[in-house]
């Protein structure tokens, strides 16, 4: 947020993202690759055999209608649920754009940023086409129709976005996107957060039997006013003076 506010506050600026999804991420892992990559990390290589014989020799079938499948030994994934899967797979994806451009990682979430004016255009498309090339060498894919983009300005007069694609499938353009739990807008309001209203308790006809068993449950006031629903903080004051702090 940092990076967007600042790059979109300059005047005739525009702060465009790209948030990228990959095609069954830790399924697609490739075991050759994955202990490429550990070793170029300067992975101990005492514990690479070790590592190979945790991703390797797994076997899995299908159960339908009481009929089991042939046993198959998959040559790429790793288990998920597991300390060591998600090591592995940011051992894969840490050379990914290197400083190409300002970009964020968290396990298979990558969101890629830039700011551009009408002097300096947008070169984000050269930058999704080199991400392509890393992605197929990685062998791995991207879920192009996931991919979005968001533009951000406070120019009055709108510019013509620029049209950014990814395996010749042109990226949709949104008012807002989801990164790490946080909706950004393209007006950088927060309406579109706030509305989730997570931090209110449930309505009473919504409280399962569980909850209804638990009296504390139905303590907390529920507040209908729209004044509650913009922002936690009047209904925290209202939740202290009904309590008597």
């Amino acid at each position: 947020m940092d990076f967007v506010y600042k790059a979109s506050e300059e005047p005739g600026s525009v702060c465009t993202l790209v948030t990228t999804d990959f095609a069954k991420a830790f399924d697609a892992v490739d075991h050759r690759v994955a202990a490429k990559c550990l070793l170029d990390l300067g992975g101990r290589p005492i514990l690479i055999p070790w590592i190979c014989n945790f991703m390797s020799n797994r076997r899995q079938r299908v159960s339908y209608q009481g009929y089991l499948s042939d046993w198959e030994y998959p040559s790429c994934g790793v288990a998920q649920g597991t300390i060591l899967g998600p090591i592995i797979f940011l051992a894969l994806t840490n050379n990914a754009l290197q400083d190409q451009i300002a970009h964020w990682k968290y396990v298979d979430d990558m969101t890629m940023a830039q700011r551009w004016t009408s002097h300096q255009p947008c070169t984000l498309q050269q930058t999704l086409n080199d991400f392509g090339i890393w992605v197929e060498k990685q062998k791995m894919k991207l879920n192009s129709k996931k991919c979005k983009v968001l533009h951000v300005t406070r120019m009055k007069q709108i510019p013509a976005w620029p049209s950014l694609s990814i395996d010749q499938n042109i990226l949709k353009i949104c008012d807002s996107v989801k990164v790490l739990g946080d909706t950004i807008q393209s007006d950088l309001k927060w309406d579109g957060q706030v509305d989730h209203i997570d931090w209110l308790p449930p309505l009473r006809e919504q409280l399962t039997g569980r909850q209804m068993r638990n009296s504390e449950k139905l303590t907390i006031p529920r507040c209908r006013a729209e004044k509650y629903r913009r922002s936690p903080i009047p209904y925290m004051c209202r939740l202290l003076n009904d309590y008597g702090f």
